[in-house]
């Protein structure tokens, strides 16, 4: 999230000057949220759940003895993908011409992660009534 609030130091340029917009200028870290965020890559998650309850009820089993029972499943799937692109960043020489600084996200990278949640609730509850 700092990256993002970096921009705020308009007084460096985003882009290399003298490339009519088409080089990110190289000045420290204050000019990286713009990249990341136009060119950097992408972050994406899908989610889903699936939620269940079966009840079951078995009345006077035995005289007075009731007998309940809830079962509730859950199923919870996660699907994000996180794709971090370099940008590669640029300042100029004293001639003005335009010289290869560090990029950002030095090396391409693909992560997946497929993580899911299996959770299970009983309830056993009997109920005896006495005359």
């Amino acid at each position: 999230m700092y990256g993002v609030y970096s921009i705020r130091a308009a007084r460096n340029p985003i882009f290399t000057p003298g490339t009519d917009e088409s080089r990110y200028a190289f000045i420290g870290t204050i000019s990286t949220a713009y990249p990341i965020l136009k060119d950097g890559g992408y972050d994406k998650e899908n989610k889903y759940n699936a939620n269940g309850v079966f009840s079951l009820s078995a009345k006077q089993i035995v005289r007075g003895l009731d007998i309940k029972a809830v079962y509730s499943p859950s199923l919870i799937l996660s699907d994000r993908e996180i794709f971090n692109r370099t940008v590669p960043r640029w300042t100029i020489d004293q001639n003005k011409n335009p010289v290869a600084g560090t990029p950002i996200n030095q090396v391409n990278s693909l992560q997946k992660n497929r993580p899911y949640t299996i959770n299970q609730n009983f309830l056993l509850q009997p109920t005896m009534t006495i005359r």
